[in-house]
């Protein structure tokens, strides 16, 4: 007797089914330490004095002959700080805190070209955009600036990048109601508001909250070249790595180094098994530069009387685009932000000490 083929057809596909729900159903994420190529310790060279008043270090960039500081000043509340690569002496402090032209209200999501030194600050309080070019600000102060509609609908939204013609929304849906469903993580742009690509995957992460959370904070690196994205936070040992090229946002690959865990009650708890995460990253067009702190304990770091704790985040990891550890330099000074001049070989930081005092530092690589 012949076995009709649709129904063959149909046996096939369910067999298949049930095999990859079996399959993935059992399938657990297993998380691992990162195991580095070479393990070297360096010390920084602080280039400054005390950054006093530089408390909330948004990011750092280098350009020409400068390093650039975006952090609220909390003694004159200007954003931009620019000093000079070889030296470190402090040459400008610019761009006020206000309502008027040229002036910002919302610091937290800025985008700095260092081909160019063109600079934007997508203002979601101001509801505009903030466009400069580095050394024209310098040159002529806030004539230098122009100012548009963010039209960009601001909920949930963690970074933009602008780049080549094309806009780049990362977001972070809430956990409550139906947030999930509508608040896509990742959608990328024409210049026209044209839909090129999304994408709406988190890695696997048990507890909504949890993952919300982990993600108010974003850290996310565009290489050079626009073609890669690295995204990472706080409080987490999961790095992710995407493809943008062809007018898409493909994963490449995901590094579980360690559980996120931790209570979220309207605050973050810790746990016995906390630990901490990834305070900043740096793309290249061939590495991820991270400072990373995979093994500090936070509740038992907490515990500790405030003299004895030791120093946070003070490893320099880095990785290839398929998240392979490559190398760490463990050093001797917590590490806010970093930046890297390739040309020159050389890692730039905003560093902290054992009493939280800001400086700018530097190690050869």
């Amino acid at each position: 007797m012949k076995l009709n083929v649709k129904i063959l057809v149909a046996i096939v596909y369910m067999a298949a089914v049930y095999i990859v729900s079996g399959c993935s159903s059992e399938t657990k994420i297993k998380y691992s330490l990162p195991k580095y190529e070479e393990d070297i310790s360096a010390s920084f060279e602080i280039m400054t004095d005390e950054l006093v008043g530089l408390e909330y270090i948004r990011d750092i960039y280098c350009y020409g002959p400068y390093i650039i500081v975006i952090s609220v000043s909390l003694k004159d509340w200007t954003l931009i700080h620019v000093f000079d690569k070889d030296t470190g002496v402090r040459l400008f402090d610019v761009l006020n805190r206000g309502r008027g032209p040229g002036e910002y209200l919302y610091d937290r999501n800025c985008r700095f070209n260092g081909t160019d030194g063109t600079m934007r600050i997508y203002d979601q309080f101001k509801g505009g955009i903030l466009d400069f070019q580095i050394d024209s600000l310098l040159k002529n102060g806030t004539k230098a600036i122009k100012e548009k509609a963010l039209e960009t609908e601001t909920s949930g939204v963690e970074k933009i990048f602008d780049y080549n013609g094309r806009n780049l929304v990362i977001k972070n849906a809430s956990f409550i109601g139906n947030d999930t469903l509508y608040t896509v993580r990742f959608s990328l742009y024409d210049d026209n508001g044209k839909i090129l690509a999304q994408y709406n995957k988190y890695p696997h992460i048990e507890n909504e909250k949890l993952r919300w959370q982990l993600y108010m904070s974003t850290h996310a690196a565009l290489s050079p070249d626009c073609k890669k994205l690295a995204v990472s936070s706080y409080y987490n040992g999961i790095l992710e790595t995407y493809s943008l090229e062809d007018d898409s946002v493909r994963n490449i690959a995901v590094g579980y180094f360690f559980k996120p865990d931790f209570h979220y009650d309207g605050g973050i708890i810790y746990t016995d098994n906390t630990r901490n995460g990834f305070s900043d990253l740096f793309a290249t067009n061939d590495m991820i530069y991270s400072s990373f702190d995979c093994e500090t304990n936070l509740k038992l770091h907490e515990e500790m009387p405030a003299g004895q704790r030791p120093l946070l985040n003070t490893d320099i990891c880095i990785f290839n685009w398929n998240g392979r550890p490559l190398k760490r330099i463990r050093t001797d000074y917590t590490i806010a932000r970093l930046c890297i001049d390739e040309d020159a070989g050389v890692l730039y930081a905003v560093v902290k000490d054992r009493q939280m005092r800001s400086y700018l530092g530097r190690i050869n690589l």
